[in-house]
């Protein structure tokens, strides 16, 4: 009896803390965990350490999503409407929402809308208060009666932003653009302007701001009827084609090219990346550079970052505070799928190992500058679990060494599949994470988790609100516990949430409190087991582990 005392005693050690970041991969913290499928999660900076997260939900009706957004302070706490606040929940689908941050700390989403019966282009603002800033349920960036799909945004700089879609007015898609200022007003007519509408087929278009209020936009382009290949386009602030009608081509080698990335290279040009395969037997992993002028700097068919034998695809890049470009990609070379990175100067000059050094098995990377010249890369690993992916990351100096392990460090191990893994730097060397997250079997949820520069979750933002003296008792427990103040001398919080999760890290229980401390816990249907709750404030939280015993 006295070991089994100590041993539960052991067990509900009472650990608090002042940030909602879990330490253990296996739980994590949980975004939106509600009925139902959410997915499709994407991140940007909230400006303070934090991150701005949307996706699709189908909590309402399953099948028909609609589009919400939260905000996780740098402590991890989640700042809006628990499980995300709705931004559009008009009745009809709503899809592929892609997002980016406004200068005020808030963000733009954008989507695909089927509201009027087709495929229209949408968009809403929110303050860094969650605070809706443009009309209910988004205002319309293009909707005419034929389909638009697969927005892309970024941000202007003051307050509002580019939008670039697919665009299917003349038959075949055609790449167009509109932009919306702060108050969500569109700069130009009401359809937009065409950016390249050239023969047959125009898709997968990608933007980045051009140094003087204007952007440049790239996509894979097949007017010649065989082919993909890769175009790009420079549009000032009026709206005013800079280069040829309908772009210039970016590579002029045989074969196909596509899936192009692109950033800025901080001259007011760009870096652009696409798969390719010239060799007409499997796709290599080329580069280009274009400057303002729409001049090709690396030659007429582009730099090879990685030329090896097998597949290379899944191309991300960035060159976030980079002299050059960092490019990472799924590697087929030896038969199974690993991730590489590579680097490439002002010049083209790959300066790595040649084709790129690899950084841990998986597939589907993305990549982020680390502030310090580096990047960190996060991807889809199933070399724990054959058949289930977790999320792995690595930070790579500007050399190209490794710093968290031979094969990354993991982000979440969680049971089931994780995938589609998103990330946004803190401004110091780490980031935070969000993905697609099955780990309850039955429906995707959304989850994070934060690294440290050092690849673990350490040096979490400290506060000082006293909420970690609220404690359980009795704990263990049968039927009833009582969550009251260990120092009755703490003030009680306006409000407070109490979260009890169980060991897979699921909320089995979840309320708001107005200030009410003590407060009567009835475990009702939850099951004999070891829990952890949650006491969380808007600006903390505390943590400890309950024991149902029947």
């Amino acid at each position: 009896m006295k070991l089994l005392f100590s041993t539960l005693l052991s067990l509900l050690t009472y650990t608090s803390g002042i940030a909602q970041w879990n330490t253990i991969t296996t739980i994590n913290t949980p975004v939106c965990a509600m009925p139902n499928k959410q997915d499709d999660a994407r991140i940007v900076t909230d400006g303070k350490a934090g991150g701005i997260i949307s996706w699709v939900d189908a909590r309402v009706t399953s099948g028909l999503g609609d589009i919400y957004v939260q905000r996780l302070n740098s402590r991890g706490i989640p700042l809006w409407t628990t499980n995300g606040k709705a931004i559009c929940n008009d009745l009809a689908d709503q899809t592929a929402p892609v997002i980016t941050e406004s200068i005020d700390g808030g963000a733009i989403i954008t989507w695909q809308d089927w509201r009027s019966g087709d495929r229209d282009i949408y968009a809403q603002k929110v303050d860094s208060s969650g605070n809706v800033l443009w009309m209910t349920n988004g205002i319309a960036i293009c909707a005419k009666v034929t389909h638009q799909r697969s927005p892309k945004i970024l941000n202007d700089g003051l307050g509002g932003a580019y939008i670039v879609w697919e665009d299917s007015i003349n038959g075949a898609y055609d790449i167009y653009l509109q932009h919306v200022n702060a108050s969500g007003n569109l700069s130009w007519n009401s359809t937009g302007i065409a950016v390249c509408a050239a023969a047959d087929a125009q898709i997968n278009p990608r933007l980045v701001m051009d140094g003087s209020g204007g952007v440049i936009v790239v996509w894979q382009d097949r007017r010649n009827g065989i082919d993909y290949t890769v175009y790009a386009q420079r549009i000032d602030a009026a709206g005013i084609l800079q280069w040829a009608a309908n772009g210039i081509v970016i590579c002029t080698a045989a074969g196909a090219q596509i899936n192009p990335k692109m950033s800025s290279d901080d001259s007011g040009g760009a870096i652009i990346t696409w798969q390719d395969k010239r060799t007409n037997i499997d796709y290599d992993v080329y580069a280009q550079r274009v400057n303002g002028a729409g001049s090709l700097l690396w030659g007429n068919t582009g730099a090879g970052v990685c030329t090896v034998s097998g597949n290379q695809s899944a191309i991300d890049m960035t060159t976030e505070g980079i002299n050059g470009a960092i490019i990472s990609w799924k590697d087929e070379r030896t038969g199974s799928f690993a991730v590489y990175a590579a680097f490439l100067n002002r010049s083209g000059v790959a300066t790595w190992t040649a084709n790129g050094i690899g950084i841990g098995p998986g597939i589907n990377p993305n990549i982020i500058g680390d502030t310090n010249g580096g990047a960190i890369v996060t991807w889809q690993d199933e070399s724990i679990s054959a058949s289930n992916y977790n999320i792995y990351a690595q930070r790579l100096t500007s050399a190209g060494v490794r710093q968290w392990g031979a094969t990354g460090t993991a982000v979440c191990t969680a049971a089931n599949i994780q995938e589609s893994p998103k990330h946004v730097g803190t401004g110091d060397g780490g980031a935070i994470f969000v993905w697609d997250d099955l780990r309850n079997g039955s429906h995707y949820d959304i989850y994070a988790h934060k690294l440290s520069a050092n690849g673990t979750v350490t040096g979490i933002e400290s506060s000082q609100i006293l909420i970690n003296s609220i404690r359980p008792y009795p704990n263990p427990m049968s039927s009833v516990t009582t969550f009251y103040w260990v120092d009755s001398g703490n003030t009680n919080p306006e409000t407070w949430n109490l979260i009890i999760r169980n060991t897979l890290g699921e909320i089995v229980f979840q309320k708001n409190y107005n200030g009410a401390i003590p407060v009567i816990f009835d475990k009702k249907d939850l099951k004999s087991g070891l829990y952890t709750f949650q006491v969380q404030t808007e600006n903390a939280a505390s943590f400890g582990k309950l024991m149902i015993l029947d």
